[in-house]
C-alpha cells in the first residue's frame, strides 16, 4: 500500500473534548460516556502501527519493523496535501516500540528492552532537541513481560503479558509510580485483554481483546469509569464500524479533533492504518453533554445553564439581561425607536441655532446606570421638513463638545447646538449606549 493513499477528509474543527452519542444507530443504544463512531473506519494507506495520537489528530507515533528490530517512528499530517507524510525516525533507538507521549510532549513512554525481548515500560527524556537514552518506568513494571504503556499525566496502564492490564498512580512530586496494581474488573480469564489506551480525564479506557462477544479475532473495547465504585465498567464491543473478522487493535482518540486511529491486519495477514470518525464532544468523557436550558451550550461549559439567553453571568448575573434598560429620551424630545417618529413622521421640531438637550435616563441590573460611555450622533436625511411650529428649548448650561453624554444628576445629558454644521431638514438623532445598542428619534430642524 502507497503513503499516498486518501485520507479520511475532511478534517473536523479542533474544538474541546469529544461529545459521546451513539456508536452505530442499528446495534447498540448507548449512553453519554460511549465514543460514538459515526461511520464506518477507513484504511489510511500505510501498514505501520499507531500507537499514539496527538489530541488534534495531526500527529502519530508508530512502530515500524517487528521485534527485535521495531523502533518507533512518527508522521504529520500535512494540511496542504492531505496526506499523512512519511514516517520518520523518532530518534529513540532499535528495540523499541509502542510509544506514547506524556501530556506536555517531553516524555515518551514505550516498550523496550533490546538486551532480553521480554520488553519492559521505559520512558526517554527530551534533551534539547533529542532523547536521553530510554530507562526503566519506577514502581511500572511487573516481573515478566510489560508493554504497551499508555500515560494521561496521572496514571499509567499498560499489558502484562497480553493476557491483563494493570495501572500504576503517579507522583509528580517523587516522579515515580506508586501502587502497581491488575485491573481485575477487565480480564476475561483465557482471553487477551491488552493494548490500554486511556482518555485525558481517565474515564475512558479502549483496549483489544478476543472475548466473547466480538467480531472474530481481536477487537477493539473500551470501558468507563464508574467513580462512585472505583471500577471500571459498561465494557462494550466498538461494533462494525470499527471491528471485522480480522484482527482489529491497537486504538487510541484524538480527543479533540474526534477521531479513532487503529491497527487492523486483515485475513490475508496484511497490516493497515485505519481510522474512524466519532461523534463531536464537549464535555470529556466523565460529565454528560447535557444541555438543561437548550441554548446549544452543554452545561459543563455553561456558565448559566438554567439561562437560556446567557452563557455566563455577565454583568448582572444568570436570569438577568445584561442589555440596558431605556425607556426614551426625555422631555423636551421625548420618545425614542418605536416611539420616536420616523422619516416621515417626525416626533419633534427644533428651531435652527438653538441648542437641543438631549437626556436620557436608563437601568441595567435592576439599578440606575450610572456608568459607561454613550455617544450621540445626527444624520441629516432630507431637506424637506413638516408643519409642526419649532420650539427652542436651549438649557442654561453649556453646548457639549465631542460626541459623549455625559451623567448629571442621574440623567445622561448632551447639549446639541445647532448653530453651525447644521441646516433645515430631517435629521434622525442616534444614541449609542455602553452596551452597544442603539435608540434613535426623528426631528426636523427649521427656521
Amino acid at each position: 500500500m502507497s503513503d499516498n493513499a486518501p485520507q479520511l477528509r475532511p478534517r473536523r474543527a479542533v474544538g474541546l473534548f469529544l461529545v459521546v452519542g451513539t456508536l452505530t444507530p442499528f446495534w447498540l443504544s448507548v449512553s453519554k460516556a460511549d465514543p460514538g463512531v459515526t461511520s464506518p473506519a477507513v484504511d489510511l494507506g500505510f501498514s505501520d502501527r499507531p500507537s499514539y495520537i496527538s489530541p488534534d489528530g495531526m500527529f502519530m507515533l508508530t512502530t515500524q519493523a517487528g521485534w527485535p528490530s521495531s523502533y518507533i517512528a512518527s508522521r504529520t499530517y500535512n494540511s496542504t496535501t492531505g496526506q499523512w507524510d512519511s514516517a520518520v525516525d523518532y530518534g529513540i533507538g532499535i528495540g523499541s516500540s509502542y510509544g506514547c507521549l506524556s501530556p506536555d510532549g517531553n516524555s515518551p513512554y514505550m516498550t523496550y528492552d533490546p538486551q532480553n525481548m521480554v520488553g519492559q515500560n521505559y520512558r526517554s527524556r527530551r534533551v534539547n532537541s533529542s532523547w536521553a537514552t530510554p530507562e526503566l518506568v519506577p514502581g511500572a513494571n511487573i516481573s515478566g513481560a510489560n508493554h504497551w504503556p499508555s500515560f494521561n499525566g496521572s496514571q499509567l496502564y499498560w499489558t502484562y503479558y497480553y493476557s491483563d492490564i494493570y495501572v500504576a498512580d503517579y507522583d509528580a512530586a517523587t516522579d515515580q509510580f506508586l501502587n502497581a496494581r491488575l485491573v481485575s474488573e477487565l480480564s476475561a480469564p483465557g482471553f487477551e485483554t491488552d493494548e490500554p489506551w486511556i482518555s485525558a480525564d481517565g474515564c475512558l479506557l479502549i483496549f483489544t481483546s478476543n472475548r466473547p462477544g466480538g467480531y472474530g479475532g481481536l477487537d477493539l473495547w473500551f470501558t468507563t469509569f464508574d467513580a462512585s465504585i472505583g471500577k471500571w465498567g459498561n465494557i462494550t464491543n466498538f461494533g462494525p464500524y470499527v471491528n471485522t473478522a480480522a484482527n482489529d487493535r491497537e486504538g487510541a482518540i484524538a480527543e479533540q479533533a474526534g477521531r479513532l486511529f487503529f491497527h487492523r491486519i486483515d485475513e490475508y495477514g496484511t497490516p493497515h492504518a485505519m481510522e474512524a470518525n466519532l461523534a463531536p464532544s464537549r464535555c470529556g468523557w466523565c460529565v454528560p453533554d447535557t444541555d438543561s436550558d437548550g441554548d446549544g451550550t452543554p452545561d459543563c461549559h455553561d456558565g448559566c445553564p438554567n439561562d437560556p439567553n446567557k452563557s455566563a453571568p455577565g454583568d448582572c448575573g444568570c436570569g438577568v439581561a445584561d442589555t440596558i434598560g431605556f425607556v426614551g429620551f426625555l422631555p423636551p424630545i421625548g420618545g425614542a425607536n418605536a416611539t420616536g417618529g420616523s422619516f416621515a413622521n417626525p416626533l419633534r421640531a427644533f428651531r435652527l441655532g438653538s441648542t437641543i438637550p438631549v437626556k436620557f435616563m436608563a437601568s441595567q441590573c435592576g439599578n440606575p446606570l450610572l456608568t459607561g460611555v454613550h455617544t450621540l450622533a445626527a444624520v441629516k436625511y432630507s431637506n424637506a421638513v413638516d408643519s409642526d411650529p419649532p420650539i427652542d428649548a436651549t438649557p442654561t448650561d453649556a453646548a457639549t463638545s465631542g460626541n459623549q453624554f455625559r451623567l448629571t444628576d442621574g440623567q445622561w445629558h448632551f447639549n446639541l447646538s445647532t448653530r453651525t454644521g447644521f441646516s433645515t431638514g430631517t435629521w434622525k438623532l442616534v444614541a449609542t449606549l455602553s452596551d452597544g445598542g442603539t435608540r434613535d428619534v426623528w426631528i426636523t430642524i427649521k427656521k
